[in-house]
């Protein structure tokens, strides 16, 4: 019989050091498909002022997610490669590090992209119930409010002295 090679964490470790990696193939695949879609349809917007500012909003998310994609495949790199052997595998590794640039910058980037999205859904939603009169668009956009405020809450729960999956506190 061959002698066993795979990790030695528990089935729970294993799971969410799997997730980790398709969550990493998931967000390449979408980031491929957001410039695509942005060079078919960015003529369409350039035509009037507001378009010209969509246009713009979507390049600053294209900027910060460039950014993100490349701290997050050093991250990953830093987790499964270089430190795969750290005591209680990538995930202890990654939680007793959060403090590295390369993963402040990582936090960092979710949390402005959580931010910038939930701002472009809570537009969407004025501009589309806005034409029904402003009670109605002011009591629909009050769940995408509230959402935006969850992203502060889930940013501060991300910090490496705050995060509940943390042993550094």
């Amino acid at each position: 019989m061959a002698p066993y090679y795979g990790p030695e964490e528990d089935a729970a470790t294993i799971f969410l050091e799997r997730t980790f990696l398709a969550g990493d193939f998931i967000c390449g695949v979408g980031y491929g498909g957001f410039p695509s879609i942005f060079s078919g349809s960015k003529s369409q917007f350039l035509i009037t002022f507001s378009g010209i500012q969509l246009v713009l909003y979507t390049v600053f998310l294209l900027v910060i997610e460039s950014i993100f994609e490349g701290v997050q495949t050093r991250t990953v790199e830093l987790m499964y490669v270089d430190n795969r052997n750290y005591p209680g595998g990538p995930w202890e590794y990654f939680l007793a590090t959060q403090n590295l640039p390369i993963n402040v910058m990582f936090i960092s980037c979710i949390f402005t992209l959580t931010f910038l999205a939930d701002l472009l859904v809570m537009w969407r939603c004025w501009v589309i119930w806005g034409t029904s009169g402003k009670h109605v668009a002011y009591t629909v956009i009050a769940f995408p409010s509230t959402i935006l405020l969850a992203s502060f809450g889930a940013k501060d729960s991300n910090t490496p002295r705050v995060s509940s999956k943390s042993t550094l506190n």
